[in-house]
């Protein structure tokens, strides 16, 4: 997975970098967190198209946002930013999620696993409902506790807690064939 402190400690560092207007910081805090920030997208966007474009804006808010940052959980407060640019843009777009895309975004996504297991991932997560997947994939995926998760997504902690509960019981009884 990755090594949380390390990984929150190099971001930290990169947005405090980013600030003082060093050149390669922004890249240091992308190679931590693009996946991340990708997966994030996709689980609420639905599709590579507007995550890459989320991406893109969560790296130019974080350049413009970066002197606000006062320390804390770097990586969590990226995630929020882009949650709330994921949040917006599906607001933009006013249609439902395209879930037919969802395959292709996270086998793109998920690249270093195999191809077999990114198809069956995503085929499992397609089938969770849009809190659930994106509470999985911040809790799972990224490493995070319920307690950011609850944070990011504006809710309690037990409700973080029962929506990751209901998701791994989803996908565990997928996996079964049930």
């Amino acid at each position: 997975m990755f090594d949380r402190y390390a990984d929150n400690a190099a971001c930290d560092k990169a947005i405090r970098s980013i600030c003082e207007g060093e050149p390669g910081a922004l890249a240091v805090l992308y190679d931590k967190l693009h996946r991340s920030v990708f997966a994030l997208a996709v689980s609420i966007c639905g599709n590579r198209y507007d995550a890459e474009d989320v991406l893109q804006d969560t790296l130019c808010e974080i350049v413009k946002s970066a002197p606000a940052y006062h320390g804390g959980n770097a990586r969590a407060w990226v995630l929020a930013i882009t949650r709330n640019l994921a949040l917006r843009t599906l607001q933009k777009r006013r249609e439902s999620v395209d879930v037919d895309n969802l395959a292709d975004t996270l086998r793109y996504a998920t690249s270093k696993d195999s191809l077999e297991t990114s198809e069956i991932l995503a085929d499992a997560l397609a089938r969770l409902t849009d809190s659930e997947r994106e509470t999985v994939v911040l809790k799972a995926v990224d490493g995070l506790t319920h307690r950011e998760v609850a944070s990011l997504t504006g809710c309690s902690v037990d409700a973080a807690k029962r929506t990751y509960y209901r998701g791994i019981q989803k996908l565990k009884r997928y996996m079964k064939g049930e």
